[in-house]
This record gives structure tokens, sequence and C-alpha cells, in this order.
């Protein structure tokens, strides 16, 4: 098992030019219980 930390949503709000929505993968092979976030 991976140890990671998880920043919290809200630090991710009101951020100044950063108009994206959250979006998130969560399936990764061998990863399992962790997820990435990406901009699309």
């Amino acid at each position: 098992m991976i140890k990671a930390l998880r920043t919290p949503d809200d630090r991710f709000e009101n951020l100044p030019d950063f108009d994206f929505a959250p979006r998130y993968v969560d399936s990764l092979p061998g990863y399992e219980g962790l997820r990435g976030h990406y901009l699309d």
C-alpha cells in the first residue's frame, strides 16, 4: 500500500484563474485507494 495524503477539496475552491470543475479518476491499476485529478 502506498502512503499518501489527500488535500481537502475545499483547498481548491476560489483559486485565482482556476475555473475548472473537479474531475477524478480512481480506477488506477496498482494504485487502489488513490485518485487522480485531471483537467478536461
